[in-house]
């Protein structure tokens, strides 16, 4: 294989990725109009929980394999630690829930319920 045509794709992937991740990290605005810190990982868990809407939604949709609208941040969080953790578990969740770190868990539980109660509020 040709080195420099693998460097330079190599180089290109990474530049995309880049480019839609910073895409992504569109800001959440609370209750009160305010911006939140985005220091604070909201960007990150935006992107991390984004892999939850192929399966899961918050609205209730029939397309959802199991709603996630009425999953508190504690319950998604213990949720996707048990699949994490489940060393005999051999499902999709049991996979996907392996490749984050219990941080980006906190993060991901933390966000979807934050977007459950927004969804809730405009109701």
């Amino acid at each position: 294989m040709n080195r420099p045509l693998v460097d330079a794709s190599l180089a290109l992937v990474l530049g995309l990725m880049f480019i839609a991740l910073a895409s992504c990290s569109t800001a959440v605005s609370n209750k009160s109009g305010a911006m939140p810190d985005l220091s604070t990982g909201v960007s990150q868990a935006a992107v991390l929980s984004s892999v939850c809407t192929g399966c899961h939604t918050s609205g209730g949709s029939a397309k959802a394999l199991v709603s996630l609208q009425d999953y508190s941040a504690n319950l998604l969080q213990r949720k996707l630690l048990e699949y994490k953790n489940e060393a005999d578990g051999a499902t999709v969740m049991h996979r996907i829930a392996r490749g984050y770190s219990e941080q980006q868990i906190v993060l991901i539980a933390d966000y979807v319920s934050a977007q459950n109660q927004i969804q809730s509020a405009g109701k």
